[in-house]
């Protein structure tokens, strides 16, 4: 019997519409586990105009997954938590993972506040889990993380000065030679010795890009026409280490580092999603706060998506009262 496959969801209003596409992708998921805000289930008085459309949109979704589950004979289970921060969703999520010590585990992050599919996230970082976005109905996109440790990359401060120096265009193939100039090479010292100028020799340049190809984070070929000449680029393991280890050297909070993180790898902008919901149901953020800029990604995001309309709409009028202000 093959082991128990584990989707977890961050609960938003089109998780229905998606979670086919999970199913087709994924193949032989066994478990759906949704994770919602408490503040979801409880429609107040003080809620915002927006919250009183989409707390139910939210609700009649997760119930949408549960009749998709229920016909395909997965199991389906809630998560309700009035708590979004990291320690919370880890005891929720440690306490469906530790059923099932042998499950492939996945997440779906594509819904929900900020604060709960960054939370997620992370416990996807800690499982070693593979993530999902959604971007639209029929389409999933995986967000590939290196499966070693980026203790390993910091040991030496050239591993990550080399993904640094392969990041400059990403995707795209840097030469050996290029590579070489444009590498900034950190070497070791002894004390006094901090102001002796020392240049990488060839061997050192070719261990240094061996081990990170051993690791996966780059990749090599023969330049076009050449049988000796080498090139090297960034894979997709590779992007994710350079810009984890980027994350890490910012500034703020570690939830604002995560969610820099999240953002940059994936692509995938939560500025259109409502903020965390505090207990009472009401947004969590700066008040009435929406610069024209803000509203403008807003407007291309639901431009390029096709959804998000109502509130690209509320984004751009509230952006032109700010601006009046």
């Amino acid at each position: 019997m093959p082991a128990p496959h584990l989707l977890f969801i961050s609960a938003g209003e089109h998780i229905h519409e998606t979670f086919p596409a999970c199913i087709k992708n994924l193949k032989e998921i066994t478990h759906a586990v949704v994770v919602v805000e408490e503040s979801v289930y409880h429609d107040l008085q003080g809620d915002q105009v927006h919250m009183k459309t989409v707390k139910p949109q939210i609700r009649e979704a997760i119930q949408g997954v549960q009749a998709i589950c229920d016909s395909m004979n997965i199991a389906f289970s809630e998560i309700r938590t009035e708590d979004t921060r990291i320690n919370a969703i880890r005891d929720a999520v440690l306490t469906v993972t530790r059923q099932y010590p042998a499950a492939r585990i996945s997440f779906n992050l594509s819904g929900g506040t900020k604060m709960l599919s960054l939370s997620l996230f992370i416990m996807a970082l800690w499982l070693d889990a593979q993530v999902y976005l959604t971007p639209r109905n029929d389409q999933i996109e995986q967000i590939l993380i290196p499966q070693m440790h980026l203790d390993e990359i910091r040991r030496n401060p050239n591993y990550p000065e080399a993904l640094q120096t392969l990041s400059v265009a990403p995707g795209e193939w840097m030469t050996r030679q290029n590579f070489a100039r444009a590498f900034k090479y950190k070497p070791s010292r002894l004390p006094g010795d901090e102001k002796t100028k020392r240049t990488p020799n060839r061997g050192t340049i070719t261990r240094i890009l061996q081990q990170l190809i051993d690791w996966g984070l780059i990749e090599e070929s023969f330049c076009d026409k050449s049988k000796k000449a080498k090139q090297y680029r960034l894979t997709p393991h590779g992007e994710f280490a350079q810009k984890m280890l980027r994350a890490e050297g910012g500034n703020g909070t570690p939830e604002q580092i995560y969610l820099q993180l999240f953002e940059t790898i994936s692509g995938y902008h939560y500025r259109h999603l409502p903020p965390t919901l505090n207990k009472g149901g009401e947004q969590m953020g700066k008040k009435g706060s929406m610069t024209p800029g803000a509203a403008s990604r807003i407007q291309s995001s639901a431009d390029r998506s096709g959804t998000n309309q109502g509130f690209k709409s509320r984004a751009m009028s509230s952006a032109a009262k700010s601006s009046k202000k």
